[in-house]
């Protein structure tokens, strides 16, 4: 049976600037801040989940529980699918948090939540061995998190929000070697959207971040 894993780029997301004659206040500008940072780290976490648990297990029906170490569980059911000519994943996975403690801690920020409840249905295909992933999505119901958001030479920040998270990924190339991976979304009503080059060919704009997910 094949076997396989993906490797996904732990970057964080260079966020789009919205600037033109609109002017947000303090507090508009720190809820999308806000909003980008959580929805980052769901959409990290789940990335997680599918290459920690689902991308090293044969393809076909899948049914995990991942028991969290803080409390709660996280069980990821559907199916996978693999064609060895193209290297291309494909899935429809459903990720179920039951009380799941969960943090994604990265290099200039930490997203804690506590607890995690709630569902992420994921579909798309993924290329296998390579360092991005192909157009994908994921839309949760019922979600309901506490989240604390944490910044160095900075104080917590706390959120209480519940769903609908919607999330597409896609990438884009330029013919130069260059990976873009680009997201757009919409948390508690609040749209995002991120762009990023995902490629050592981008120069100064590649950089690895510190990343790591406790569950």
């Amino acid at each position: 049976m094949k076997r396989f894993r993906v490797n996904l780029v732990a970057l964080l997301a260079a966020l789009l600037l919205f600037g033109g004659c609109i002017k947000h206040d303090d507090n508009q500008d720190r809820l999308m801040q806000n909003t980008l940072d959580t929805a980052w780290g769901i959409s990290y976490l789940t990335g997680y989940l599918f290459n920690g648990y689902i991308a090293s297990r044969p393809a076909g029906n899948q049914d995990v529980t991942v028991h969290c170490s803080n409390g709660g569980s996280i069980r990821i059911a559907g199916w996978t699918g693999y064609d060895k000519h193209s290297a291309l994943l494909s899935m429809d996975l459903t990720y179920e948090f039951v009380g799941a403690h969960a943090s994604v801690i990265a290099t200039n920020l930490d997203v804690t939540f506590h607890p995690l409840n709630g569902a992420i249905r994921q579909s798309g295909t993924m290329r296998v061995g390579g360092e991005f992933m192909e157009n994908s999505s994921a839309t949760s119901t019922g979600m309901v998190y506490d989240v604390t958001i944490v910044r160095p030479d900075t104080g917590a920040e706390y959120l209480t929000n519940s769903g609908p998270y919607e999330l597409t990924n896609w990438t884009a190339t330029n013919g130069a070697d260059r990976i873009y991976h680009n997201m757009d979304g919409e948390l508690d009503g609040i749209p995002f959207s991120w762009s990023y080059c995902a490629s050592a060919s981008c120069s100064s704009n590649y950089t690895y971040y510190y990343v790591y997910v406790e569950l």
